[in-house]
């Protein structure tokens, strides 16, 4: 009997890619930043200075955020394959694969559409921002 691999998983570099993608945009966002990121419980103008500056570092985190939640997503899906080879029983564990993947790809998906609010309606309404 001759024993055949399955196929490489090529999606399975996305997870690697996610990651890469992430900090590539929080350190290029950090170099090019002439303010610092807001922290919590930061001032409306604190908030403003960040996402409005001139220096297109908010773009560059929004990038790497957008960039790293589609690679997230496809890493899910070739996590979900995998767990689907494991035999019998491997509905549940499919199952938490792809909810664990789309939660982290929703929060980082959010995470970008949320700063993108924010450079252009920050000027506009204080508060909101």
């Amino acid at each position: 009997m001759i024993h055949t691999a399955p196929p490489a998983n090529r999606g399975a570099i996305s997870g690697a890619i996610a990651g890469v993608s992430f900090i590539a945009g929080l350190g290029g966002a950090m170099a090019r930043s002439e303010h610092p990121f807001p922290r919590p419980g930061s001032t409306g103008a604190e908030i403003r200075r960040y996402f409005t500056q001139p220096s297109g570092a908010p773009r560059i985190s929004i990038a790497g955020q957008i960039l790293s939640a589609a690679s997230l997503a496809r890493f899910t899906a070739s996590v979900a394959r995998l767990a689907g080879r494991a035999g019998s029983g491997s509905r549940p564990l499919q199952a938490v694969a792809i909810a664990g993947g789309a939660m982290a790809t929703a929060g980082l998906g959010g995470s970008a559409l949320t700063a993108v609010a924010l450079m252009t309606d920050a000027d506009t309404d204080p508060d909101r921002a």
